[in-house]
């Protein structure tokens, strides 16, 4: 196997390219180094190389080794790389196509154009610190440039002035034949260190953004990611993916008859029907459609998700402190916001018929972790139950001893089980105490019992579908007239 030094002559005499492109193609080589400055000491130490051939081999003109160092100098420096030129000056090596016209005789020659950062006797330190930058390279175009990070400085802050970020990420499209170009110079030369033109353009444009903006990039969880689309250097167009937040609360629901969620028509499936006076909706309100529009309003928001810690019936009060919910923000503007002037307004909005109390930022972990601990949550329930006959203290007494600590087993109750599985689940009560009332044939239950009791049936036995009931152990029919959840904790 050839030397890499000699591996990056051939590469750069077959496919012109900048600092940054050559440096890509050995990436996994060495750690801790910039791909542009990779690039620029593997560069240098070619040319280096090949100084050393044309000096040491001077009058050894039809030398191969001496040929092909010539090459790759002239090569270089009719590309305009300094260091290159500048070799090519102190050799004496005629560059054809670059520098002014001179008469020698009756010769007419071309000299090496030297820019003037390079003219003078040496190159300075700062000159071999900087990657070299050149439109002409054959896989970016030139691309990787400090101009074009300024283009997508201009075009983040530009963004930045309508959406609110503190953290971001970088993404990147390349067209097909600028991929395809690489992949086959990679497989004709057998390189095996690379890095995607994709990847190392996110982090070069990444890191210009980020000290320019004062925002850090996050690769896990950014607000934003910034999504360039790259034609060539002068065409980059940008893209914003509004990555989701999320806001935790608790909410009191103060009327009866309306769902925690939006439920789409029955008949229409939610495409709007006479049915439902074309609005698509089984219910007409629902906690998250009240409490939406304020969310949205001032979050800028084009939609948002509603997630909640279980969920009452729809003829049941959530009272209490509330029940925990977090909302999913979508395609969010602006993320500091004022949650006492957000609770106010979405209370405005429920009307008397929900509250929202607790406001505050939260995460996608916590969402997670909320909706995964319903089922192990504890719930307490008032239950205003209706009697086929009065019942009598000794047998109060011996419900509750029987219930409390109790395994329950509930098939899934008839009243769902059209739309939940037909199963069996196992849960467990805590606690059991009642209030009697004026009504000798009505009673009130007070209830503690796992995420997931189905209490109406835990009351009425669902025709035995759940097992021990309150009214199997009362040797009588109940039914739960009224049910309320007056608090839900872990």
């Amino acid at each position: 196997m050839a030397g890499l030094t000699e591996i990056v002559k051939q590469l750069l005499g077959k496919n012109a390219m900048c600092d940054h492109c050559l440096g890509r193609q050995f990436a996994a080589l060495g750690t801790g180094i910039e791909n542009g400055h990779r690039g620029m000491v593997l560069r240098q130490g070619a040319l280096l190389d090949a100084h050393g051939v044309l000096k040491e081999k001077a009058e050894a003109l039809s030398d191969p080794l001496v040929i092909a160092s010539k090459e790759f100098v002239i090569g270089q420096a009719a590309s305009g790389h300094p260091l290159a030129m500048r070799l090519a000056k102190q050799l004496n090596v005629v560059v054809p196509g670059t520098g002014v016209e001179r008469n020698a005789g009756q010769t007419t020659t071309r000299d090496v154009a030297i820019p003037p950062a390079v003219m003078g006797g040496v190159i300075t330190d700062a000159d071999l610190k900087i990657p070299w930058e050149w439109d002409g390279c054959a896989l970016c175009g030139g691309v990787f440039s400090r101009r074009v990070q300024d283009i997508a400085v201009g075009l983040a802050r530009h963004l930045g002035s309508s959406i609110e970020f503190h953290s971001f990420l970088v993404g990147s499209r390349f067209s097909t034949s600028v991929l395809e170009r690489e992949e086959e110079m990679r497989v004709e030369r057998d390189l095996k260190w690379g890095e995607l033109i994709k990847s190392h353009f996110n982090r070069f444009v990444g890191a210009a953004i980020s000290k320019a903006l004062d925002k850090p990039v996050d690769f896990k969880n950014p607000d934003i990611v910034l999504l360039f689309s790259i034609e060539n250097k002068d065409s980059i167009g940008l893209e914003e993916q509004i990555n989701p937040y999320f806001i935790y609360g608790k909410y009191r629901k103060l009327v009866r008859g309306i769902p925690q969620t939006h439920w789409p028509h029955r008949a229409c499936r939610g495409a709007g029907c006479e049915g439902c006076n074309f609005t698509g909706k089984q219910y007409q309100e629902s906690v998250e459609d009240l409490i939406t529009p304020p969310f949205l309003s001032h979050t800028g928001g084009t939609a948002l998700r509603f997630h909640g810690a279980g969920r009452e019936d729809i003829d049941a009060l959530m009272l209490g402190e509330g029940r925990p919910f977090v909302v999913e923000i979508l395609n969010g503007k602006k993320r500091t916001l004022d949650y006492v002037a957000l609770e106010a307004a979405v209370n405005a909005a429920g009307g008397g018929k929900v509250e929202v109390a607790g406001l505050r930022p939260s995460t996608n972990d916590e969402m997670q972790a909320l909706k995964g601990e319903a089922p192990d949550t504890r719930k307490r329930y008032k239950a205003t139950c209706t009697l086929e006959k009065p019942i009598d203290d000794a047998t109060l007494m011996s419900i509750k001893e029987q219930l409390e600590g109790a395994r329950i087993d509930q098939q899934t109750p008839q009243r769902v089980a059209h739309r939940r599985a037909d199963k069996t689940r196992h849960k467990h009560v805590y606690a059991v105490t009642w209030e009697r009332v004026e009504n000798p044939l009505e009673i009130v239950f007070y209830i503690e019992a796992e995420g997931g009791t189905y209490i109406k049936e835990l009351i009425s036995s669902d025709e035995g579908r759940t097992r021990p009931s309150i009214s199997g152990l009362a040797g009588q029919k109940m039914a739960c007239k009224t049910l309320d959840v007056l608090e839900v904790r872990k």
